[in-house]
């Protein structure tokens, strides 16, 4: 039962992660990323974030 359990809540998360809209961010500019970031996040996009190019 635990087994089973663990592999459902592992495949509703697997499911979010790969659904959910991803978007590459490179700047430079704390304040910029910052903002950027959270429109991003704030839009549903889950953000990867690079600090520098």
């Amino acid at each position: 039962m635990f087994d089973e359990m663990r592999q459902f809540v592992y495949s509703v998360m697997v499911g979010e992660m790969m659904s959910k809209r991803r978007v590459l961010l490179v700047e430079d500019n704390t304040d910029n990323f910052e903002l950027v970031g959270f429109l991003f996040e704030r839009a549903g996009y889950q953000v990867l974030e690079a600090y520098d190019g």
